[in-house]
């Protein structure tokens, strides 16, 4: 296993603050507009699992979500409310959105590393700049090139 390159702390937090930004997205307190308001919080967790890419951190968040989403938006108040099969379709749809964004975050970053896209591989006692090695750079320098 790999190691962590942001705390899962810290990963959470900033799933967190997203979440609770989803959240408040205006939206009516009809039907209509609590399922924007979910499709808006279902977006987001998207988006912030494949931007962090910690499986989880996006757990953890993607509860979070269901939480804020069942006592703020469907309750009152922050009292949480359980409606049966309707709130087992937005649990299962927090998830999916959170493990499609993995799915396609680790994707979009094998096509960057593919693509070279990575960072320069850096060889003890030369400087990478522009592509270049330190010694490779002042030969260029002093062509004028």
């Amino acid at each position: 296993m790999r190691e962590r390159q942001v705390p899962l702390g810290i990963n959470t937090a900033v799933g967190a603050v997203t979440v609770v930004v989803c959240c408040l997205a205006p939206g009516g307190l009809d039907a209509q507009g609590r399922d924007a308001r979910l499709a808006v919080l279902t977006l987001g967790v998207a988006v912030f699992a494949a931007t962090v890419g910690d499986l989880a951190a996006v757990a953890v968040t993607a509860g979070v979500a269901f939480l804020l989403f069942d006592g703020f938006v469907e309750g009152r108040y922050g009292d949480l409310v359980w409606t049966g099969r309707a709130d087992v379709v937005h649990v299962a749809l927090l998830y999916a959105a959170g493990l499609t964004g993995l799915v396609l975050g680790a994707a979009h970053g094998s096509r960057h590393r593919r693509r070279g896209g990575g960072p320069l591989p850096v060889v003890p006692g030369q400087l990478r700049v522009s592509g270049w090695s330190a010694p490779e750079q002042r030969v260029r320098n002093a062509a004028g090139r």
